[in-house]
Parts: structure tokens; C-alpha cells; sequence
């Protein structure tokens, strides 16, 4: 599919929003695409995402029609793109849903009565990314209150992504003086599982990074973020993202080679739906 098609943006939130928002996006494509799957990846945030054009299969359990909810991934999921794309979304940080709808768990029960259906009449009248980004901020700065992000949740999250995830949760459960088993209830609660998984998205996120960026073969990346061996970083990094770390080298020099056989403004980026990364 021509990329000149189907564009991925990403745009900064208000800036009172900044410690729960990650980001907002838009994708959307400037005429109908043939089918084509593409694959939400693990971030270790959440998400809500509405479906402005055609047809996609949506989860049957997320109300109203039109937008998917919580998205917290563990392992890949596929999402089917047909005729005319029109996607757009809030990013969530890790431990920013929590302070805005005072649960992780972003189901139904989390918003209020036809706030969703409002929400997405909303959006289908916007006629551009700009007037989407305003009207989330919007709608959480309506939702925002004085509360922040739990602190020692949100201190474990920062150490998490400034060791990349190689890090020992209970160490960092230690120099918060909790003890492990109350730092991942705290966590579980306030993120939606445990700061162990979080850990282990950053670390192979960021390894997936460093391997499309060339830094090095597979064995030094393996090492250079703390994995005991190429098994384990091949394991791990299957896991979260379907392919193994060889194959995906191999994707991204497939794309790097279209790149140069095609202006820069169209080539396609070795880059999943999902935006943006845990934390960041």
C-alpha cells in the first residue's frame, strides 16, 4: 500500500494534560485502501481509539460503535484496514488513566452516561486533525482534577523507562520503602498489571527500537539491554511483537531499501499502529 495513502500523525496535549497523556493520533488515508492488517503492538499504556471512516471489525464488547476501549496490550493484535481510514485516538501513559477515570480498567463502566456517543459526534464533525486534538483536550481536561499520578506508581514507571526496563522491581519497591507484594497491588490497581510486564514491554520496545536504528547485531542488543542471552531477547521479543528480532532486521532493511527507491516523503516506516511509546 502507497503510504501516500494512509499517514500516521502523532500531536502533543494540552500541557496540563502531559503528565496522563502520552500523545494523541490520526490516520487516516486520502482515498479507499485495499484490506490490509495491520498489528496494534504492546506499550504498556492505554488507549481509546474511535473509528471515523469505513468499516472495521470492532471488539463486540466495547460500546457505543465506533470506539475501542483499554487498550493494554500484552502480546500483537491484528487490525483489519479497508476503504476509507479515518482513526483517531488518545494515548494514554501508563499510569495517567487512573487519575481521570479513577480506574485502569477502561471499560463501559468507567465513563459516564453517553459520554462516548457524544464524544464520537463530536469528532465526526471535526474536519481536521487539529480540531480533533482540541476536542480531547477538551474532554479530559473536563475529566481532570487536582489529583496526579500516583506517586510511587509513577516513580516505579520512571525507573522502568530510565533503565529501559531492565530493572529490579524490588529493588525499586525497597527504595520506595513498600514492600514488593504492596507495590505490584498498588500498581495492579492503578496501571492494570504489574510493574514486572511493564518492565518487560520498555526493555523489548526499546530493543526493537535500537534494532531498527542499526545498532548493532542482535547479539549486542541483546546484551546491551539486559538479557541473558539471544534466546531470551528472541523469546521475549517474539512475544510482544509476533516476529522474531532477525526477522524483523530484515523487514526494516526491506523498508529501508524501498525508502531509497522512492521519494523520503513517501516511504514508509518500519512502525506499528500503536504510536508511541510506554512512558514517553
Amino acid at each position: 500500500m502507497d503510504a501516500n495513502r494512509l499517514r500516521l500523525r502523532t500531536y502533543a496535549p494540552h500541557p496540563l494534560l502531559a503528565p496522563f497523556v502520552q500523545c494523541y493520533w490520526v490516520m487516516r488515508s486520502a482515498s479507499a485502501v485495499p484490506r490490509e492488517v495491520r498489528y496494534l503492538h504492546p506499550d504498556g499504556g492505554h488507549g481509546i481509539s474511535l473509528n471515523l471512516g469505513d468499516s472495521i471489525p470492532a471488539d463486540v464488547a466495547s460500546p457505543p460503535i465506533g470506539i475501542s476501549l483499554g487498550v493494554r496490550l500484552l502480546a500483537p493484535r491484528p487490525l483489519s484496514l479497508q476503504g476509507l481510514v479515518r482513526l483517531a485516538g488518545v494515548r494514554l501513559r501508563p499510569e495517567g488513566a487512573f487519575p481521570l477515570f479513577r480506574t485502569a480498567a477502561l471499560t463501559g463502566d468507567a465513563f459516564r452516561r453517553g459520554e462516548l456517543e457524544v464524544l464520537v459526534e463530536r469528532a465526526e464533525e471535526t474536519t481536521s486533525p487539529r480540531a480533533l486534538t482540541l476536542l480531547f483536550d477538551s474532554w479530559l481536561l473536563g475529566r481532570r482534577t487536582l489529583e496526579q499520578p500516583t506517586p510511587a506508581v509513577a516513580e516505579t514507571v520512571r525507573r522502568i523507562r530510565e533503565a529501559n526496563g531492565a530493572v529490579r522491581v524490588e529493588s525499586i519497591a525497597t527504595e520506595l520503602a513498600l514492600t514488593p507484594r504492596h507495590l505490584e497491588r498498588l500498581f495492579r490497581e492503578r496501571v492494570g498489571y504489574s510493574p514486572k510486564q511493564l518492565a518487560r514491554i520498555t526493555r523489548a520496545r526499546r530493543a526493537k527500537n535500537a534494532l531498527a536504528a542499526g545498532h548493532g547485531p542482535l547479539a549486542q542488543v541483546a546484551a546491551r539491554f539486559g538479557y541473558a542471552d539471544q534466546a531470551h531477547f528472541t523469546r521475549t521479543f517474539k512475544a510482544a511483537f509476533g516476529m522474531t528480532p532477525g526477522r524483523y532486521v530484515k523487514l526494516c532493511a526491506a523498508r529501508a531499501g524501498d525508502a531509497v527507491a522512492r521519494p523520503a516523503a513517501l516511504a514508509m516506516p518500519p512502525k506499528e499502529v500503536v504510536p508511541s511509546e510506554a512512558g514517553q
